[in-house]
């Protein structure tokens, strides 16, 4: 599978500290497509890591949309398509 685009869609993320949900990344929105890059800086704790495992499927503690050419990953099996 070629990865086209993809897409964070008004999305936020969320950590449990004891009892309590927190938002790490607050309603974000922006695109990347093929050839594009972009810088993910920030202070420990600001949600770069959980950024990308969303990205990857691998955080599911969120809401909003991450899409991957146009697909929801999290009704999709991208993770299997990841090295093809």
């Amino acid at each position: 599978m070629r990865y086209e685009k993809i897409m964070f869609r008004e999305f936020s993320a969320y950590v449990k500290i004891k009892k309590d949900w927190y938002a790490v990344i607050d309603d974000i929105s922006f695109s990347l497509e093929e050839g594009e890059f972009a810088v993910i800086a920030g202070e420990s704790g600001y949600g770069k890591t959980i950024l990308l495992k969303s990205a990857m499927g691998f955080i599911k503690n969120f809401s909003g949309e991450v899409l991957i050419n146009g697909k929801d990953i999290y009704q999709t099996d991208v993770s299997k398509n990841l090295y093809t």
